[in-house]
């Protein structure tokens, strides 16, 4: 038996994916694409806006377990693949915020029908347009500047979702690999309501 001292790791399992579905390709963009300028900001950073750059190709859901301040701590990963992610370490490429600089300028939510109930408004500064037979239980917010996992407990309001929602490392973390093209946010099961995996093969997501 070995003496060293326990060194705390981060430990994400491999394992078979619970739900995988494909994006058309193609079908997803930035700015600055003919036709459409003028419906999107246009950042002083174009550099990054490449051809595919914002163009979702994958979902990938899975169970993975990550330590969190010395607890093993089950989650469910959500991992966006998409056409381009630019590597922050490239020059000329934005680093907007030292806490999540690796995010870059992207911005993605995944929003969780679960079942019956949830709330029928949009998210703040998202221009989602929902409907009320879509109904959303959880939004995974993935910024470059703010990560959230926010419960809607059946509330419509900006400042009830503000107050619900979670932003520790033990509710929410987020990876990326510019190598990989992915970012995927890795949320505690307990914050999901402990799901099966038959109960979230069941779930209407959206992916923005």
């Amino acid at each position: 038996a070995s003496n060293r001292a326990a060194t705390e790791i981060n430990v994400e399992a491999v394992v078979e994916p619970i739900l995988y579905v494909e994006d058309a390709i193609g079908d997803d963009h930035g700015p600055n694409q003919p036709g459409v300028q003028g419906k999107f900001y246009i950042y002083p950073t174009n550099l990054v806006f490449v051809e595919g750059a914002f163009d979702i190709e994958s979902l990938t859901v899975f169970e993975t377990r990550q330590v969190v301040g010395g607890s093993l701590v089950d989650m469910l990963a959500f991992q966006i693949k998409m056409g381009d992610f630019p590597d922050p370490a490239d020059p000329g490429t934005a680093d907007w915020n030292p806490d999540h600089a690796d995010l870059n300028i992207q911005k993605i939510d995944i929003v969780i029908d679960s079942g019956p109930g949830g709330a029928t408004g949009s998210l703040p500064n998202r221009q989602a347009a929902f409907q009320t037979w879509d109904a959303w239980d959880y939004a995974i917010i993935i910024d470059g500047w703010y990560k959230a996992l926010i419960p809607s407990l059946g509330q419509n309001t900006t400042d009830s979702w503000r107050a619900n929602a979670l932003t520790t490392d033990r509710d929410i973390i987020l990876r990326s690999d510019p190598e990989l093209d992915t970012v995927t946010a890795l949320v505690s099961m307990e914050a999901l309501g402990n799901p099966t995996a038959e109960q979230i093969r069941s779930w209407d997501m959206a992916v923005c």
